[in-house]
């Protein structure tokens, strides 16, 4: 419940500020979506895991300078091999363990709502038409909403009040690298995703790392 109170209270701040300064100058909404290639900065064995995301920005030019920004949805994660451990418990002690199934693949997913300030410079323009290229830098900050695990055919989906221990930090911090060609009202992007803090809530120590492309869409 406090993770939805931070989130709305942003939400509502950030978008009451953008539409007023909206009112007050020459700017354009852009809605974004796309997929990411995700995986973990961690000491374990891994695979890249597919995810997506899906948001709308607020975009201030200010000559060949450009800030956006706005809330966007994403989905990470990574694929790993796990052991399914059986415990034996006596007394509230783990008097015996065994392992029922060995390496089997796992799907861990990660859902955040992000805050971002895309910063970037048109490096190349065109006189005739409005196309450019831009490179990017972007610092993000994103909100945990919840966690999900698959193993094979079994499902576990966390949500904001579930009763088991977190696995996941409630704050993502990262910052992202990337270019785009805008062409018209469309502006295809790709980038690399870089996590800067631990995630883990237990003693394993891991970092959001992804490599995103997409598509944007602006609203004049």
């Amino acid at each position: 419940m406090k993770r939805l109170c931070f989130i709305l209270s942003i939400s509502v701040a950030f978008f009451t500020n953008s539409i007023v300064s909206v009112a007050q100058s020459k700017s354009n909404f852009v809605v974004k979506a796309g997929a990411n290639i995700n995986y973990f900065d961690a000491n374990f064995k891994q695979r890249s895991n597919l995810g997506y995301h899906l948001g709308g920005l607020f975009s201030f030019n200010l000559n060949s300078f450009r800030i956006q920004s706005g809330l966007i949805y994403i989905k990470r994660g990574t694929r790993t091999l796990l052991q399914e451990v059986m415990y034996t418990v006596e007394n509230h002690e783990i008097i015996d363990e065994r392992i029922v199934h060995e390496d089997y693949d796992s799907r861990m997913v990660v859902n955040y709502i992000e805050i971002p300030l895309n910063l970037s410079l048109k490096v190349v323009g065109f006189r005739n038409n409005n196309n450019e290229v831009r490179l990017h830098v972007e610092p993000a900050l994103g909100v945990y909403i919840s966690d999900q695990i698959k193993r094979g055919n079994d499902k576990r989906v966390f949500l904001l009040n579930h009763e088991e221990p977190n696995y996941y930090e409630e704050l993502n911090i990262g910052i992202k690298f990337g270019a785009s060609f805008k062409v018209g009202q469309f502006e295809p992007y790709a980038g690399y995703d870089i996590g800067i803090n631990d995630i883990a809530a237990n003693h394993y120590e891991i970092r959001n790392r992804s490599v995103y492309l997409g598509l944007g869409y602006y609203i004049h």
